[in-house]
Protein backbone atom coordinates (compact mmCIF):
# COMPACT_ATOMS: atom_id res chain seq x y z
CA UNK A 1 0.00 0.00 0.00
CA UNK A 2 3.06 2.74 0.89
CA UNK A 3 4.74 1.54 -2.37
CA UNK A 4 1.37 2.57 -3.96
CA UNK A 5 0.79 5.60 -2.87
CA UNK A 6 4.59 6.54 -3.19
CA UNK A 7 4.10 5.76 -6.73
CA UNK A 8 0.98 8.03 -7.67
CA UNK A 9 2.90 10.82 -5.54
CA UNK A 10 5.47 10.57 -7.42
CA UNK A 11 3.67 10.95 -10.87
CA UNK A 12 1.79 13.64 -9.49
CA UNK A 13 4.73 16.00 -8.80
CA UNK A 14 6.09 15.20 -12.61
CA UNK A 15 2.72 16.33 -13.86
CA UNK A 16 2.72 19.11 -11.64
CA UNK A 17 6.85 19.74 -13.22
CA UNK A 18 6.24 19.34 -16.60
CA UNK A 19 3.06 22.06 -16.22
CA UNK A 20 4.83 24.70 -14.68
CA UNK A 21 7.25 24.09 -17.29
CA UNK A 22 5.50 24.26 -19.72
CA UNK A 23 3.70 27.81 -18.09
CA UNK A 24 7.42 29.47 -17.74
CA UNK A 25 8.56 28.24 -20.94
CA UNK A 26 5.11 29.99 -22.80
CA UNK A 27 6.09 33.33 -20.73
CA UNK A 28 9.39 33.32 -22.40
CA UNK A 29 9.65 35.76 -25.62
CA UNK A 30 10.44 34.61 -28.90
CA UNK A 31 14.12 35.58 -29.07
CA UNK A 32 14.77 33.65 -25.70
CA UNK A 33 13.35 30.52 -27.56
CA UNK A 34 14.74 31.26 -30.34
CA UNK A 35 17.99 32.57 -30.21
CA UNK A 36 19.13 36.30 -29.67
CA UNK A 37 17.80 38.50 -32.71
CA UNK A 38 20.46 41.23 -31.74
CA UNK A 39 23.39 38.56 -32.28
CA UNK A 40 21.68 38.41 -35.52
CA UNK A 41 19.46 35.39 -36.21
CA UNK A 42 16.14 35.22 -37.13
CA UNK A 43 13.43 33.19 -34.89
CA UNK A 44 12.82 29.85 -36.28
CA UNK A 45 9.75 29.95 -37.38
CA UNK A 46 11.06 32.79 -40.04
CA UNK A 47 14.71 31.55 -40.23
CA UNK A 48 13.54 28.38 -41.65
CA UNK A 49 12.91 29.74 -45.02
CA UNK A 50 16.27 30.81 -45.60
CA UNK A 51 18.01 28.28 -43.55
CA UNK A 52 19.14 27.18 -47.27
CA UNK A 53 19.65 30.95 -48.64
CA UNK A 54 23.54 31.37 -48.41
CA UNK A 55 24.67 34.33 -49.83
CA UNK A 56 26.14 34.54 -53.04
CA UNK A 57 29.06 36.52 -53.72
CA UNK A 58 28.16 36.90 -57.79
CA UNK A 59 26.05 37.95 -60.25
CA UNK A 60 24.91 37.40 -63.71
CA UNK A 61 25.78 39.21 -66.70
CA UNK A 62 24.84 38.85 -70.10
CA UNK A 63 28.35 40.27 -71.60
CA UNK A 64 30.35 38.16 -69.51
CA UNK A 65 32.89 36.48 -72.01
CA UNK A 66 31.88 32.55 -72.76
CA UNK A 67 34.70 30.97 -70.56
CA UNK A 68 33.07 32.78 -67.28
CA UNK A 69 30.87 29.80 -65.70
CA UNK A 70 27.15 29.81 -66.80
CA UNK A 71 27.49 33.94 -67.31
CA UNK A 72 27.68 34.41 -63.56
CA UNK A 73 30.40 37.25 -62.63
CA UNK A 74 32.12 37.23 -59.01
CA UNK A 75 31.85 40.33 -57.55
CA UNK A 76 36.00 40.22 -56.92
CA UNK A 77 36.06 41.14 -61.10
CA UNK A 78 33.70 44.24 -60.62
CA UNK A 79 34.84 47.58 -59.91
CA UNK A 80 32.87 49.32 -56.70
CA UNK A 81 30.43 47.34 -54.64
CA UNK A 82 27.14 45.94 -54.82
CA UNK A 83 26.44 47.05 -51.38
CA UNK A 84 24.36 50.41 -49.70
CA UNK A 85 27.60 49.79 -47.35
CA UNK A 86 30.32 47.16 -47.08
CA UNK A 87 30.02 46.32 -43.27
CA UNK A 88 27.19 45.06 -41.91
CA UNK A 89 25.02 47.13 -39.32
CA UNK A 90 22.31 46.19 -36.86
CA UNK A 91 19.29 46.75 -38.77
CA UNK A 92 15.03 45.98 -37.97
CA UNK A 93 13.54 44.22 -40.28
CA UNK A 94 9.66 44.15 -40.81
CA UNK A 95 7.21 42.19 -42.99
CA UNK A 96 3.72 42.25 -43.96
CA UNK A 97 1.72 44.77 -42.38
CA UNK A 98 4.40 45.87 -40.49
CA UNK A 99 4.87 43.17 -38.09
CA UNK A 100 8.39 42.80 -36.29
CA UNK A 101 10.83 40.37 -37.70
CA UNK A 102 13.66 40.82 -35.31
CA UNK A 103 17.37 42.72 -35.26
CA UNK A 104 19.85 41.40 -36.74
CA UNK A 105 23.34 42.24 -38.66
CA UNK A 106 22.56 42.92 -42.37
CA UNK A 107 23.68 44.23 -45.45
CA UNK A 108 21.49 45.79 -48.28
CA UNK A 109 22.63 44.00 -51.67
CA UNK A 110 21.62 46.88 -53.87
CA UNK A 111 22.57 44.94 -57.03
CA UNK A 112 20.63 42.03 -56.23
CA UNK A 113 17.62 43.78 -54.15
CA UNK A 114 18.52 41.20 -51.04
CA UNK A 115 19.33 41.92 -47.70
CA UNK A 116 22.10 39.47 -46.47
CA UNK A 117 22.21 38.56 -42.66
CA UNK A 118 24.31 37.00 -40.19
CA UNK A 119 22.81 33.73 -39.29
CA UNK A 120 23.69 30.13 -38.05
CA UNK A 121 27.47 29.14 -37.57
CA UNK A 122 28.21 32.77 -38.47
CA UNK A 123 27.53 32.21 -42.06
CA UNK A 124 26.23 35.30 -44.58
CA UNK A 125 22.33 34.10 -45.85
CA UNK A 126 19.81 36.01 -47.38
CA UNK A 127 16.67 37.15 -45.89
CA UNK A 128 13.38 36.20 -47.29
CA UNK A 129 11.61 39.22 -48.41
CA UNK A 130 8.15 38.28 -46.74
CA UNK A 131 10.05 39.36 -43.38
CA UNK A 132 12.23 42.43 -44.91
CA UNK A 133 9.80 44.42 -46.83
CA UNK A 134 11.50 47.32 -44.49
CA UNK A 135 14.83 47.45 -43.13
CA UNK A 136 15.54 50.02 -40.70
CA UNK A 137 19.63 50.38 -40.64
CA UNK A 138 21.28 51.62 -37.47
CA UNK A 139 24.65 53.53 -37.03
CA UNK A 140 25.66 51.60 -33.84
CA UNK A 141 24.60 48.53 -32.57
CA UNK A 142 22.83 49.99 -29.72
CA UNK A 143 19.99 50.90 -31.98
CA UNK A 144 19.73 54.97 -30.99
CA UNK A 145 20.46 56.51 -34.47
CA UNK A 146 18.92 55.52 -37.84
CA UNK A 147 21.87 55.14 -40.70
CA UNK A 148 19.07 54.47 -43.58
CA UNK A 149 15.44 53.20 -43.54
CA UNK A 150 14.52 51.04 -47.20
CA UNK A 151 11.16 49.62 -48.04
CA UNK A 152 10.06 47.89 -50.93
CA UNK A 153 6.92 47.81 -53.33
CA UNK A 154 5.58 51.80 -51.93
CA UNK A 155 2.96 52.49 -53.06
CA UNK A 156 2.55 55.25 -55.54
CA UNK A 157 6.06 54.93 -56.33
CA UNK A 158 6.49 54.53 -60.13
CA UNK A 159 9.16 54.54 -63.19
CA UNK A 160 7.10 54.28 -66.90
CA UNK A 161 4.08 53.59 -65.31
CA UNK A 162 5.05 50.51 -63.46
CA UNK A 163 5.24 50.23 -59.43
CA UNK A 164 8.84 49.95 -58.51
CA UNK A 165 8.96 46.32 -56.33
CA UNK A 166 12.66 47.23 -55.57
CA UNK A 167 13.63 48.73 -51.76
CA UNK A 168 13.65 52.33 -52.09
CA UNK A 169 15.60 54.42 -49.59
CA UNK A 170 13.09 56.98 -47.57
CA UNK A 171 16.00 60.16 -47.30
CA UNK A 172 13.18 62.42 -45.31
CA UNK A 173 10.78 61.68 -43.21
CA UNK A 174 7.75 64.17 -42.58
CA UNK A 175 4.47 65.73 -44.19
CA UNK A 176 6.62 65.73 -47.39
CA UNK A 177 9.04 62.38 -47.88
CA UNK A 178 12.05 61.77 -50.05
CA UNK A 179 12.19 58.45 -51.78
CA UNK A 180 15.59 57.53 -53.47
CA UNK A 181 15.30 54.43 -55.83
CA UNK A 182 18.86 53.16 -56.65
CA UNK A 183 18.52 50.75 -59.22
CA UNK A 184 22.27 49.23 -58.89
CA UNK A 185 23.92 47.70 -62.12
CA UNK A 186 27.14 46.21 -63.98
CA UNK A 187 28.00 48.14 -67.02
CA UNK A 188 31.12 47.23 -69.04
CA UNK A 189 33.94 49.07 -70.86
CA UNK A 190 37.09 48.00 -73.38
CA UNK A 191 40.39 48.19 -71.90
CA UNK A 192 43.71 47.66 -73.40
CA UNK A 193 43.05 48.53 -77.00
CA UNK A 194 39.93 46.80 -76.90
CA UNK A 195 41.67 43.23 -75.68
CA UNK A 196 40.24 43.41 -72.21
CA UNK A 197 36.92 44.44 -71.04
CA UNK A 198 36.53 45.70 -67.57
CA UNK A 199 33.40 45.82 -65.25
CA UNK A 200 31.94 48.25 -63.09
CA UNK A 201 29.31 48.70 -60.86
CA UNK A 202 27.12 51.90 -62.06
CA UNK A 203 23.59 53.49 -60.69
CA UNK A 204 20.73 55.51 -62.03
CA UNK A 205 19.00 57.32 -59.57
CA UNK A 206 15.19 58.74 -59.16
CA UNK A 207 14.01 60.61 -56.78
CA UNK A 208 10.25 60.69 -55.46
CA UNK A 209 8.05 63.53 -53.29
CA UNK A 210 5.25 62.61 -51.71
CA UNK A 211 2.48 63.85 -49.53
CA UNK A 212 0.10 61.38 -48.53
CA UNK A 213 -0.96 59.03 -51.74
CA UNK A 214 0.10 61.58 -54.13
CA UNK A 215 3.66 60.66 -55.46
CA UNK A 216 5.09 62.78 -58.07
CA UNK A 217 8.72 61.71 -59.66
CA UNK A 218 11.19 64.62 -59.97
CA UNK A 219 12.01 65.03 -63.65
CA UNK A 220 13.55 68.13 -63.63
CA UNK A 221 16.55 68.64 -61.00
CA UNK A 222 16.08 72.15 -60.82
CA UNK A 223 14.73 75.15 -58.20
CA UNK A 224 11.78 76.36 -59.69
CA UNK A 225 10.40 72.72 -60.78
CA UNK A 226 10.62 71.51 -57.17
CA UNK A 227 9.60 74.48 -55.99
CA UNK A 228 6.41 73.51 -57.76
CA UNK A 229 6.07 70.10 -56.92
CA UNK A 230 6.20 71.07 -52.96
CA UNK A 231 3.65 73.68 -53.54
CA UNK A 232 5.82 77.06 -52.66
CA UNK A 233 7.10 79.25 -55.50
CA UNK A 234 7.27 82.40 -52.88
CA UNK A 235 9.26 81.73 -49.39
CA UNK A 236 10.38 78.08 -50.04
CA UNK A 237 12.21 78.90 -53.55
CA UNK A 238 13.74 82.58 -52.22
CA UNK A 239 15.26 80.67 -49.24
CA UNK A 240 16.70 78.17 -51.86
CA UNK A 241 17.98 81.04 -53.46
CA UNK A 242 19.53 83.00 -50.56
CA UNK A 243 21.47 79.61 -49.63
CA UNK A 244 22.85 78.90 -53.22
CA UNK A 245 20.83 75.11 -53.46
CA UNK A 246 21.55 73.47 -56.07
CA UNK A 247 19.11 70.39 -56.11
CA UNK A 248 21.14 68.02 -58.57
CA UNK A 249 23.31 67.60 -55.23
CA UNK A 250 21.80 65.47 -53.07
CA UNK A 251 22.77 67.02 -49.73
CA UNK A 252 20.76 70.21 -50.97
CA UNK A 253 17.62 68.51 -52.51
CA UNK A 254 17.20 67.02 -48.80
CA UNK A 255 17.50 70.31 -47.12
CA UNK A 256 15.14 71.42 -49.33
CA UNK A 257 12.72 68.80 -48.48
CA UNK A 258 13.10 69.54 -44.95
CA UNK A 259 12.77 73.15 -45.05
CA UNK A 260 9.04 72.39 -46.98
CA UNK A 261 8.12 70.07 -43.79
CA UNK A 262 9.42 72.55 -41.23
CA UNK A 263 7.30 75.96 -42.91
CA UNK A 264 4.66 73.53 -43.10
CA UNK A 265 4.50 73.08 -39.18
CA UNK A 266 4.58 76.66 -38.80
CA UNK A 267 1.99 77.15 -40.86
Amino acid sequence: MPNSYLCHLISYMNLLIKKYILIIISCLPLSVLYGQSGSGYLPVSDFSNAAYTLAVYEINFEGVSQSSSFGKLPYSSIKGSPFYTDQFHAADLYGEKGKYAGRMQVKLNMATQEVHFIGEKEKEYVAPVAYAKRVVVFSENDGKDTLAIFERDVPGIELNGRPIKDYVEEMVSGKIKLHKYTRRYVASADSMFGTLKRYYFANNLHYFISNGSDVQHIKKMNLSSIADLLGDRGSLLKWAEQNRLNPKREEDLVALIKRRNFEIVLQ
